[in-house]
């Protein structure tokens, strides 16, 4: 419904590549979890966002 409604669709929680792959097949726009990283400090997130602009 969101996806028609030319809505993005962020899901929270992820945890294995097989969910991933299943809400990329589902339309999701934006997924986030433990897969991809775990909760870090706020100076940890600046340096890993300084480090991904630079590639």
């Amino acid at each position: 419904m969101l996806k028609r409604m030319h809505k993005s669709i962020v899901c929270e929680g992820v945890e294995t590549e097989v969910i991933a792959d299943f809400l990329k097949n589902e339309g999701c726009n934006e997924i986030q979890g433990f897969l991809y990283y775990r909760p870090m400090s706020i100076e940890y997130f600046e340096t890993v966002m300084h480090m991904q602009k630079a590639i």
